[in-house]
């Protein structure tokens, strides 16, 4: 059995998280509320599509996350709400739809927890 491995360097620039082009956000300072296409395509009365993603800052968190990951289609609403996070932040609010807020959070849960740029976090899926 011969083990082998490489070395490869990549010549590019770092990537930075930046919201989707449909992503509005609101801030009162130490909260922002952000509002993606999904949330205002279900807008026509019936909140059965709407759903809702809070941000915040925790202790521990398991599971890492890289800008490359986050930039990805289907992170959207990690991407949504990384983008709007800064030191003065303590809340970000994501108004989505609930495809978004599942592969968020998941399927069968409501909280996830995850480590982004040497910071844990914590997204619960909340009510519309």
């Amino acid at each position: 059995m011969s083990n082998s491995a490489a070395l490869v360097e990549f010549d590019a620039p770092p990537v930075s998280v930046a919201p989707t082009d449909n992503a509005t956000s609101e801030s009162d300072g130490t909260a922002v509320t952000v509002t993606a296409d999904g949330w205002r395509a279900a807008s026509n009365g019936d909140d059965g599509e709407r759903a809702s993603l809070t941000l915040e800052r925790a202790q521990t968190a398991g599971r890492m996350l890289i800008p490359e990951q986050v930039m990805r289609r289907r992170n959207r609403g990690y991407r949504n709400l990384l983008a709007f996070t800064d030191e003065a932040v303590e809340r970000v609010v994501l108004r989505t739809d609930t495809r978004t807020a599942d592969q968020t959070v998941g399927f069968d849960n409501e909280t996830t927890r995850f480590r982004y740029a040497d910071q844990a976090y914590r997204v619960a899926r909340g009510e519309p």
